[in-house]
């Protein structure tokens, strides 16, 4: 029985599953087609590919002709960015999250909570879970028009990070790194640059 090669993966010539038009990119995430989202979700999971698979938790994998980007974490390809070329944006909450050195990605049940308080008083607060991740442990939030003209309207303000598992606060086994909130509220129209 001969062997085939897939992403790196050698399969079996009877169990090769249909990637369809999958491929690296120089910065080793992974490039496709929307015609071929589904084969990414359906078949390139470790449990789909089995033995084979070796594709890290993480990897990310970019749609090129609608600019949507997915990240594989644990067995499963979840949405980090869907395009939306027509959504305004006004401003964003962001922040780098690490445990032991290394750039975090957020379980199923973590979630992180990102307020910001102004004399002792939390004005905004959102959370972020993994559907925020970017890539390199970085999670950004997209505010809208409301939310922004809350910060565009603080003289001062700080920002408090807290990271959860479930309902228990999990905050200290973390590093948090350049936390940012930003506010566009005098752009009328932003266009959606992915970030």
């Amino acid at each position: 029985m001969s062997k085939i090669i897939k992403l790196g993966m050698v399969f079996d010539e009877n169990s090769v599953p249909d990637l369809g038009d999958i491929g690296f990119q120089p910065d080793r995430n992974l490039i496709l087609t929307s015609g071929s989202v589904t084969k990414l979700k359906n078949n390139l999971t470790r449990s789909v590919c089995g033995a084979a698979f070796n594709l890290p938790d993480g990897i990310q994998a970019y749609v090129a002709d609608i600019g949507d980007v997915l990240v594989y974490h644990p067995d499963a390809w979840y949405y980090v960015r869907r395009s939306a070329k027509t959504e305004k944006r006004y401003g964003k909450l962001q922040l780098c999250l690490k445990k032991n050195g290394e750039n975090y990605i957020l379980g199923e049940d973590e979630k992180i909570v990102f307020s910001i308080v102004s004399s002792d008083q939390t004005l905004l607060s959102k959370e972020l879970y993994l559907i925020h991740f970017c890539g390199n442990g970085i999670y950004s939030y997209r505010l809208n028009m409301e939310d922004a003209h809350t910060l565009h309207d603080l003289s001062s303000y700080t920002i408090s990070i807290s990271v959860y598992s479930g309902d228990t606060d999990i905050t200290s086994g973390f590093t948090v790194e350049y936390p940012n909130a930003e506010e566009w509220y005098d752009v009328h129209v932003v266009y959606d640059t992915g970030v």
